[in-house]
């Protein structure tokens, strides 16, 4: 194979705001590690799938310009002679032009990469420690409460499930006194996503949120936010029914990347990079009584589509249906083989990409019976499709009753729509 010439300029590929996954860490050796910082590619194209620009949103380069994640690759196949791995996530591919490449590459490194310390994940229980207190002290506003409301919710649930709303506010050493008064460790921040340390004047301050309260244009920081708008906080919890990531929601968001992202602080220095999670919703009321147990979640029955707040308000449809049951002749056998049928329990993902994430936690579950409610626009999107079929055919060997929701997506786009719609999704048991 004769050598290909691909050159690489990171600055031409992205806009080379919010890097993910570099700095300085710590080893559990005590040895300092540096890692290389990734950038979304929203100003060029992709040089694996020829997709670019602010809407893809995908891809990565890494910053010395010598690899690249698509997330639209579905082959792994190599282009330019390159070697090709998946990624850890499993949710595209690594091209790595190295030495041990079939090809000449040229990249331009980017010279102003920065250098800050990145602090390793905080563990599950003080993730939920410091989260519940970012929720109560960021309450809901009413525009995002009458927002949720009309997605299906009902106040019980808008209030259990702790939503919260990121508003712009000044930088002010607000963290320490609030950890303070909850006879909380000064430092319990470090690891959280969202958290970090800013330096505004000669005061360095404990923040949450900045890099997604703000975000770089030619060369400056300036607000995501317009005067009087939020960001919808959704809390992802885990089978403890800890909470473990926020994911945030704007539609008047101005800055770079999509609808829906995570809290992170990956770029800011003692800042910590977010893991992908998964969201189990359940009935408020079940999610109250499980929580007082302290125990784990344990159900039959799950439902799996993409989105926490897909996921919330799908339940609440589900609980709706079931409460509409019991009203019937004969209610106690036909809501008991509803709920050991359907079952009132929703995972979700934050995106299709991570499948992978779903059969980790059914491994460590009961489950017996997995009904997948992808949405609607699999039909119609290849990417989405495949990453279905990925799903399917990895529950296919796993011990449970597999069953495959479908639907006409002029009845609602996700599972949550078609069942606030009024319609009932047909289910095949593969």
């Amino acid at each position: 194979m004769s050598k290909s010439i691909l050159e690489i300029d990171v600055s031409d590929l992205s806009r080379m705001t919010h890097p993910r996954g570099g700095g300085e860490f710590t080893d559990e050796q005590g040895k300092v590690v540096k890692k290389h910082f990734w950038y979304v590619i929203d100003k060029g194209v992709c040089p694996i799938c020829g997709k670019g620009g602010k809407k893809n949103n995908w891809c990565e380069v890494r910053d010395d310009g010598m690899a690249v994640i698509c997330n639209h690759d579905l082959s792994g196949e190599s282009i330019y002679g390159e070697d090709v791995y998946p990624t850890r996530m499993k949710q595209g591919f690594n091209h790595y032009f190295g030495k041990k490449s079939n090809i000449s590459v040229k990249p331009v490194k980017f010279n102003n990469i920065p250098t800050i310390k990145q602090l390793p994940l905080a563990d599950a229980s003080t993730r939920d420690i410091v989260y519940r207190l970012v929720l109560k002290y960021y309450p809901l506003v009413e525009k995002d409460r009458e927002n949720l409301l009309a997605r299906g919710l009902n106040n019980e649930d808008v209030d259990g499930k702790l939503f919260g709303s990121l508003v712009s506010t000044k930088p002010i050493d607000r963290w320490s006194k609030i950890f303070a008064e909850n006879n909380l460790p000064s430092d319990i921040w470090k690891g959280v996503p969202g958290f970090a340390e800013q330096v505004f004047g000669d005061k360095t301050l404990v923040s949450f949120g900045y890099s997604s309260l703000t975000y770089e244009k030619d060369g400056k920081r300036v607000n995501s936010l317009k005067d009087g708008d939020s960001m919808l906080m959704v809390p992802y919890r885990n089978n403890s029914l800890q909470i473990v990531g926020i994911q945030l929601r704007s539609a008047n968001y101005t800055g770079n990347g999509s609808k829906y992202f995570w809290v992170s602080s990956s770029s800011e220095n003692n800042g910590a990079s977010v893991s992908q999670e998964v969201n189990f919703a359940l009935p408020t009321a079940g999610m109250k009584r499980l929580e007082q147990q302290d125990g784990k979640l344990s159900t039959k029955t799950v439902w799996l589509t993409e989105g926490g707040l897909k996921s919330e308000v799908a339940v609440r449809q589900l609980v709706n249906i079931a409460t509409d049951i019991t009203k019937l002749p004969n209610q106690e056998d036909k809501l008991a083989r509803f709920l050991d049928d359907y079952g009132l329990t929703v995972i979700a993902v934050a995106g299709t990409a991570v499948w992978r994430k779903f059969i980790d936690v059914l491994q460590e579950s009961q489950v017996k019976r997995v009904i997948v409610a992808y949405d609607s626009d699999w039909k119609t999107n290849e990417t989405v499709a495949a990453r279905r079929n990925e799903l399917i055919e990895a529950l296919r060997i796993m011990d449970v009753t597999l069953i495959v929701a479908d639907w006409d997506g002029s009845n609602g786009k996700g599972i949550d729509d078609l069942l606030a719609n009024g319609y009932w999704p047909s289910l095949e048991t593969l």
